[in-house]
């Protein structure tokens, strides 16, 4: 970088020449542009100063031996060099700059050298002095004869910033570096342009964007304007490799549920291995492409689904497939039949699918009951029910008898639920229990003729059909009859029945019913 003097201009005149300082001052250029001014102050290894004489208007075509010397602390060779017409090196014991006779200009350059030793600022000091032109009268003396210019150091060049090391989740994952330079003679030029990075063959910008797949050092290279001064720093971005992730592990359940539209959540849990505790997921139906869901649990109806689940870095997937069941209950159902010899009693059939593991509980609410209460027999059918008690028969098991309200309106209801899941339907239907029919027949009667108790016949309501048969020890009919109104007298062929225990026995259908049941006992005669 160079600053320009125009420090000796010669004219002619009649005795002495002027020698003028068109400038003290040097600008500093970068791309072009002139960001700083500096005033007689050269930096060791950046400024260059150009010092142009010029041969004085009118001057005779002769050459010129133009006086000159240096001082100054500085030290020539070793502090800076002296250099004009491009080639001619100047030396502590040269006393002449020559120009020659076609020459107009000499440009002397002055170049500090940058030895990187930290010292004071030391003096350059360039001497003119008064001449006189060979085989003439005129002597040409310079109006200033000496020019000063402090040397110094440059400013210590710096990184003000630089990126911490980086440790990175995943290989291949973006990381930004960067680095920002201060000091050195850019520093004083307030404008970024001045200084220069490079970072070890990624780029020369001072923030950087990679994706390392290994751990890597980015060692970056940083200079100024002067392009003397070069200072190195290392950014480290640690990768853990591929090698140190374990696969990872989880666990998909099957779930149930109990209709075939609902809803269930089938979930993915137990998260193991991959990087870090951050997954993604990508749900699909097992006969579909398409993303279902991408967190952790789905909720869909049933069916067969698959899950994808990655980590962060997007490797090391876990992949697995289950199951939404449908456990739905089948529906239950049951019919009820009057008892054909009660009278007042129901048979409860069950007519709900059978399958494995399914419960059926069976439920009696009396509706006029305050307390509320539900009486209830699981596992049983059919059910026999009247108005003191209801009785549960389980095949091949013996009765058990459960007492409960007495004849009213029932709420009767009858639940089914299954074993996996505990799905439950529950069917019910409004039972108004009356008795509807009643069966009576004395135990002895005295056929005397006294005109008390000399008949014999059973006392039946709700029968539609009716036979009654009487039979004697032995087995024989000794009496029978289809009308409910006729009675025994005791006879036997128009003749008195031996006195004795005789066995009865009615065979009956009931008014609302075509089941045919009997009702039997003894009675005795007495005479």
């Amino acid at each position: 970088m160079r600053k320009l003097f125009y420090l000796l201009t010669f004219f002619f005149s009649h005795l002495v020449f002027d020698a003028s300082v068109y400038a003290q001052d040097y600008t500093l250029n970068i791309e072009d542009n002139v960001v700083a001014k500096f005033r007689n102050i050269i930096f060791e290894g950046c400024t260059d100063i150009d010092i142009r004489i010029d041969r004085p208007a009118n001057l005779p075509n002769v050459a010129l031996d133009i006086p000159f010397g240096v001082s100054g602390d500085a030290i020539l060779g070793v502090d800076y060099t002296l250099v004009y017409n491009d080639t001619v090196s100047i030396s502590s014991t040269t006393e002449f700059i020559k120009m020659d006779i076609n020459q107009s200009q000499i440009k002397l350059v002055v170049n500090p050298i940058h030895d990187g030793i930290k010292e004071s600022s030391e003096l350059v000091i360039i001497n003119f002095e008064s001449f006189s032109l060979p085989l003439s009268t005129f002597t040409l003396t310079p109006n200033d004869d000496e020019f000063r210019y402090p040397l110094v150091d440059q400013p210590e060049l710096r990184f003000s910033e630089i990126s911490s090391d980086i440790t990175l989740n995943c290989p291949g994952d973006e990381a930004i570096i960067e680095s920002k330079l201060a000091g050195g003679v850019g520093g004083l030029t307030n404008n970024i342009a001045s200084y220069s990075y490079e970072w070890s063959q990624i780029g020369i910008d001072r923030e950087q964007t990679v994706y390392p797949i290994d751990t890597t050092e980015y060692i970056v290279k940083g200079t100024d304007v002067c392009r003397t001064q070069f200072i190195f720093d290392t950014v480290k971005v640690n990768v853990r490799p591929f090698k140190d992730y374990d696969d990872i592990q989880a666990k998909l359940d099957s779930i149930y549920v109990c209709q075939e539209k609902e809803l269930g959540k089938l979930c993915v849990s137990e998260m193991t291995g991959g990087q870090g505790s951050v997954y993604t997921y990508a749900w699909s139906k097992s006969d579909s492409e398409s993303i279902l869901s991408n967190d952790s649990c789905l909720v869909a109806t049933y069916g067969e689904y698959e899950v994808s689940v990655s980590d962060i870095c997007e490797f090391t997937p876990y992949e697995d497939s289950n199951f939404i069941y449908n456990d739905e209950a089948p529906d239950p159902y049951f019919e009820y039949l009057s008892v054909p010899d009660s009278a007042m009693m129901l048979e409860f059939n069950n007519y709900t699918p059978l399958s494995d593991g399914l419960t059926h509980e069976w439920f009696f609410q009396n509706v006029n009951d305050t307390s509320d209460t539900i009486k209830y027999i699981p596992n049983q059918y059919p059910v026999l029910f009247n108005g003191n008690r209801y009785t549960t028969v389980l095949v091949g098991d013996s009765i058990n008898p459960v007492t409960i309200q007495t004849p009213g309106t029932y709420d009767v209801s009858l639940k089914v639920t299954t074993s996996t899941a505990g799905c439950s339907k529950k069917y019910t239907e409004f039972i108004s229990l009356e008795p509807s029919y009643f069966f009576y027949a004395p135990n002895a009667f005295t056929p005397n003729g006294d005109a008390l108790n000399d008949t014999f016949r059973p006392i039946v309501t709700g029968a539609k059909s009716y036979e009654f048969f009487v039979y004697d020890g032995f087995g024989k009919v000794v009496y029978s009859s289809s009308d409910r109104r006729e009675e025994w007298d005791g006879t036997y062929k128009g003749k008195p029945a031996v006195e004795g225990v005789y066995i009865y026995k009615v065979i009956m259908t009931k008014t609302s019913d075509v089941v045919v049941f009997s009702e039997q006992g003894t009675v005795s005669l007495i005479r």
